[in-house]
């Protein structure tokens, strides 16, 4: 996230999952944050390998920075939907 602005060393940076928060950090303007528990997130859809869900970037758990989906694929998912591709 290049156009991200400066942050002071007081700031703190978060990522809020809907069921999770995780502290975050920012290098070469990446941020990088822990993931919530598998077993947390939402079912994977009938048909997709994915479950797309939200997650919001805050600085000092007030300000929101960006908000996007992120995707995380059942690997059972992906086989399955691979097997029955011609």
């Amino acid at each position: 996230m290049p156009s991200l602005p400066s942050f002071g060393q007081a700031d703190r940076l978060c990522c809020v999952f809907p069921s999770y928060m995780s502290n975050a950090t920012m290098s070469s303007g990446q941020v990088t944050c822990a993931l919530p528990n598998p077993v947390s997130l939402p079912s994977t859809p009938e048909h997709q390998d994915f479950v797309a869900v939200p997650i919001k970037i805050f600085v000092n758990e007030s300000v929101e920075l960006a908000t996007r989906e992120f995707n995380f694929y059942n690997c059972s998912a992906t086989v399955r939907k691979a097997e029955s591709t011609p």
